[in-house]
């Protein structure tokens, strides 16, 4: 019996043993073998305190000296505004003293900075230039023109050869420029004269006769085919067509004179006149070296015209007379050709179809048709009837 109560003690005690070892694998942390357990590190040190940086000063800006340079069109010194231009070589002593008194941050500017200011175009050492000697004559081969009035006009040249910006113009019958090695266009006026040459300009002074290459275009009029040449004066306008179409800015002579004379060089002109109320475009082409003789035909007739009051008397007031195309034009409005005054005036008229419009001071008015063929004077009579009664301020 003593046996069999100690054996049974033994076993309960195992079994309270293997029930407290299962308890204490349960309760046992469930992280992953291969981490290893959390060793406390010590404190960082406490961080530096903070030091403002201070940003790299921006270089100094480049200065433009005064005068202003010629390549900088935009910008003009004493505004307060700068520009980065091309390293050139400038005495920072005189740079330094421009600067100063015309931009207020040319203090902050060193003889560094002063070594890149651009070339001062008053300064002939700075610009090369050449001396170009520039006459004109009539033809290839003639003595040099002495002419007093010429004009000598300089511009740039572009790719093509054409002319672009002007840079320089002087009168006289001889033309000194000093030009920078590069290509020009010289641009020659001597009265209606026009002439152009393309110049490349080297490093060697250069001397040239430019030639015009004249022609000589005398002008006459008759009024139609077989007339006398007209003997009083002319309004003659000639317009130069490489100067765009004839107007103010293309007209290259003027003049008042039965006939006269033009200088002309080679090329394509419009030759206006004006005489008596007609007007006349000859459209011309230009060789060098060859005289010209041109004679204006009108194909034009005289009209004389008389108005006529009631029973065939003369007028008692004034009368104006208006001259004006047949056919209306598109806007239904008669074009004008001329204007006069008096009982009886002579037009002289162009071959068309026209309208004699007589109005008197009396306040009677009339018209009459005419057909104008060259050669035949024509008198027409035009009769005054009174004019449509115009309403008073007070109805009556």
């Amino acid at each position: 019996m003593r046996k069999l109560i100690l054996a049974a003690l033994v076993v309960g005690g195992f079994a309270a043993t293997a029930d407290a070892a299962n308890e204490k694998t349960q309760t046992l942390p469930t992280s992953s073998p291969a981490t290893a357990p959390a060793i406390a590190q010590p404190a960082p040190p406490p961080p530096p305190p903070a030091v403002a940086v201070q940003p790299a000063p921006p270089p100094p800006p480049k200065i433009v000296e005064a005068p202003w340079p010629y390549n900088v069109p935009s910008l003009k010194p004493g505004t307060g505004l700068v520009v980065a231009t091309r390293a050139t070589k400038v005495a920072p002593t005189v740079a330094t003293t421009k600067a100063a008194t015309t931009n207020p941050i040319a203090a902050t500017t060193t003889p560094t900075q002063l070594a890149s200011l651009p070339p001062n175009p008053a300064n002939a050492a700075a610009v090369a230039t050449t001396q170009v000697t520039l006459r004109a004559s009539s033809m290839p081969g003639l003595k040099p023109l002495m002419d007093s009035a010429i004009v000598w006009t300089v511009y740039k040249a572009d790719a093509n050869s054409q002319p672009t910006e002007r840079l320089a113009s002087q009168t006289g019958p001889q033309a000194q420029f000093s030009l920078a090695p590069g290509p020009y266009v010289v641009a020659i006026r001597d009265a209606e004269s026009l002439g152009s040459q393309f110049l490349l300009v080297g490093s060697q002074p250069m001397s040239k006769v430019i030639p015009l290459n004249l022609s000589v275009v005398q002008v006459k009029m008759i009024p139609f085919t077989g007339a006398k040449p007209v003997m009083d004066p002319v309004h003659w306008e000639m317009f130069a067509n490489a100067l765009g179409r004839p107007g103010p800015d293309s007209k290259i002579a003027d003049r008042f004179e039965p006939m006269t004379v033009f200088h002309l060089s080679a090329g394509y002109y419009v030759l206006r006149s004006h005489y008596q109320g007609t007007h006349t475009d000859l459209a011309m082409l230009i060789e060098a070296g060859v005289t010209y003789h041109y004679t204006v035909d009108l194909y034009a007739a005289s009209v004389v015209a008389q108005a006529v009051a009631a029973g065939g008397k003369r007028p008692k007031a004034d009368v104006t007379w208006q001259v004006v195309r047949a056919q209306a034009g598109s806007d239904g409005q008669h074009e004008v050709i001329t204007t006069n005054t008096g009982a009886s005036p002579n037009f002289l008229l162009r071959e068309g179809n026209y309208l004699l419009i007589a109005t008197s001071a009396d306040g009677t008015t009339g018209q009459a048709p005419v057909e104008i063929l060259a050669g035949k004077t024509q008198h027409v009579r035009v009769m005054l009837k009174p004019g449509p009664k115009t309403a008073t301020a007070n109805g009556g």
